[in-house]
């Protein structure tokens, strides 16, 4: 028996003294007295909570190893130049006992110097070890000369334009898209350092008060690594997880469909990308960039290749989750939903004609309010067409949304991910408080085949958080400060321990 002020779900807005929880379920919800006698003649434990309690966040899009391997990593968020970066580097090179130094978070629009990093810059500090630093979007990196040379990118990937090269047709060490994730396949070969990278993602999102997540582009191996890291987290319990791996799931020797990892762990689906990031210039447009009018952004994937793992997922029972953050991106999104379906992770860049298409098509889709705060540069990218950026308030009305961070991309924080929804988006874009947290909860775990999660009424999964204040009673800053005290999954105690 839980006993407080407790938040049974938003919007519409539920608040009851007690609950009893059955198994890992609400059986029970009402008045504290009667459930406290109740408790005496059962001899139920009887918990007092120290703070408000509400569900759990589930986050509809985050990347379960990429949390912990940013707790690995070199931190380069917020440097203001090059010359820092290396100086975080190299600062960090000691605890870096492996071949690999690995880094992430910088951003070029940031830096002093007015230009994107080189291998130079990387082999200055690195020397001969293999080195990537990933930019804060996850679609572009840069690399040593040592990774250039031992992964043979030249040869793997001579004539991709996400090879970057100089004037005079030299790789300068920047890569995006295809190339960046097969340097970090190479870097994942490691079972036990990315079991490492797992678990520690997994803590952090309880300690968070994130219960559940959609773990998207999930790797064969890290998939793996992470049913071998569930026997050591039965203590304290892990957090549940909706599993999108990437498209590697459907070539295997025996192709796969939905798959139980534990009890709390479970492939639904597969992810796919149409396009890149605005940071990297690679989300695909409907015409040429503001500040750049040479590109257009990039097609990551054929659009007859996309269809034909649509249809593979689908024989196999999959959901499939799409990446599309360009207008044009979404046209390609848009016609995998009807066909197909899919979801829509991101949905950036929505022109009007498409807001009243995606009124018909009533998709899912997955939403990262912390961009509008991380993406402060995306007027010189789009000009005019800012406008059509993260219409959170809009997609509410056409659309089924979940609520998310892509984590690491951004702060796994929900606080600050709400404060960015009601507070930091613009008047016309932003969400109101109670809808943004019932779309960060039952909203999330809806598109992602998550049942029974997102609210504390009877039927439902006890994962219940306990904040230090109520949420509804602060607004502004103070959204960001709120703290959670006590996680709770399944009506067990999993942070802290």
């Amino acid at each position: 028996m839980f006993s407080g002020r407790i938040y049974l779900g938003f919007s519409p807005t539920r608040v009851a003294e007690a609950i009893a929880v059955v198994g890992e379920s609400v059986a029970l919800v009402g008045d504290s007295k009667r459930f406290e006698a109740l408790c005496k003649e059962l001899g139920c434990e009887w918990v007092e909570l120290r703070g408000v309690a509400m569900p759990g966040f589930f986050d509809a899009h985050a990347h379960l190893d990429g949390i912990g391997f940013s707790d690995y990593a070199v931190d380069l968020r917020g440097c203001r130049s090059i010359a820092e970066m290396k100086d975080r580097i190299r600062r960090a090179l000691p605890r870096f006992g492996g071949r690999w130094v690995y880094a992430r978070g910088w951003d070029q629009e940031l830096f002093a110097e007015g230009r994107w990093p080189t291998r130079a810059d990387l082999d200055e500090v690195c020397g001969d070890r293999l080195c990537v630093a990933i930019r804060v979007c996850g679609h572009a990196g840069v690399v040593s000369s040592r990774v250039i040379e031992e992964l043979r990118l030249v040869e793997r990937f001579g004539s991709s334009p996400n090879l970057v090269r100089d004037e005079s047709g030299n790789p300068t060490g920047v890569v995006l898209e295809e190339v960046l994730e097969f340097v970090r396949s190479e870097l994942g070969r490691d079972i036990e350092e990315v079991r490492r990278w797992v678990e520690a993602g997994a803590r952090r999102c309880l300690e968070s008060g994130v219960t559940g997540v959609a773990w998207m582009s999930a790797s064969v191996p890290a998939i793996a690594s992470y049913a071998y890291a569930l026997k050591r987290l039965a203590n304290p319990p892990p957090p549940r997880v909706s599993i999108y791996a990437d498209p590697s799931y459907l070539e295997t020797l025996e192709p796969l469909g939905p798959l139980s990892i534990g009890s709390r762990a479970r492939v639904v689906g597969v992810k796919l990308f149409v396009d890149g990031s605005l940071g990297a210039r690679t989300a695909l447009l409907s015409s040429p960039y503001s500040d750049d009018p040479s590109t257009s952004g990039r097609l990551v994937a054929d659009p007859r290749e996309l269809e034909r793992l649509c249809r593979a997922a689908r024989a196999r029972g999959l959901d499939v989750a799409v990446h599309a953050i360009g207008d044009r991106a979404m046209d390609i999104a848009m016609s995998l939903v009807e066909s197909y379906g899919a979801r829509i992770e991101h949905a950036s860049v929505v022109r009007d004609d498409q807001l009243s298409a995606l009124s018909r098509l009533l998709p899912r889709i997955s939403i990262q309010p912390h961009f509008v705060v991380t993406d402060w540069w995306v007027d010189r990218r789009l000009g005019d067409r800012v406008r059509w950026v993260y219409r959170f308030r809009e997609l509410a009305e056409v659309a089924r949304l979940g609520v998310s961070t892509d984590s690491p991309v951004e702060p796994l924080s929900p606080w600050e991910t709400i404060f960015a929804a009601v507070e930091a988006s613009p008047p016309g874009k932003r969400l109101g408080m109670e809808e943004a947290l019932k779309l960060y909860t039952e909203g999330s775990a809806s598109i992602s085949r998550a049942e029974r999660c997102g609210r504390l009424e009877p039927g439902y999964l006890a994962d219940i958080i306990v904040l230090d204040r109520d949420p509804l009673e602060v607004e502004g800053e103070e959204i960001k400060r709120i703290r959670v005290l006590e996680t709770y999954v399944g009506g067990e105690l999993a942070y802290p321990r």
